[in-house]
């Protein structure tokens, strides 16, 4: 695996580019740096690496190199439960929402207020 593309990845080129889409290659869309997770890895090790990444999606690579699956965010809120009194889910809406903030946390450079850079 060299790579990996989205649908945003694509809608992002098509809308920013001004050219065909097929004269738009997958080399040029895609991102070079892949983080992925393994078959029985715990679900909550992929969310601390799409939380680290700032990635949602993951492919899911086997000892022998080869591609499995793809895990999406989309697949672990479809699993995840609320908290009760009575029991603690293995996933919770408190495990996904935050993954979800550290994803999009955006980060902005500090800037200390009467410090601006001047222009």
């Amino acid at each position: 695996m060299i790579g990996v593309v989205t649908d945003r990845d694509l809608c992002i080129a098509l809308g920013t580019r001004n050219r065909l889409p097929g004269e738009i290659t997958l080399g040029e869309v895609m991102s070079g740096k892949v983080y992925w997770c393994k078959p029985d890895d715990d679900v909550r090790t992929a969310l601390k690496t799409m939380a680290r990444e700032k990635v949602r999606r993951l492919p899911v690579i086997n000892v022998e190199r080869q591609l499995e699956g793809i895990l999406s965010m989309d697949d672990v809120v479809v699993h995840c439960e609320p908290r009760t009194l009575s029991k603690t889910p293995e996933l919770s809406y408190e495990d996904i929402v935050d993954t979800l903030k550290k994803i999009y946390e955006t980060q902005f450079p500090l800037v200390i207020p009467g410090k601006a850079a001047a222009a």
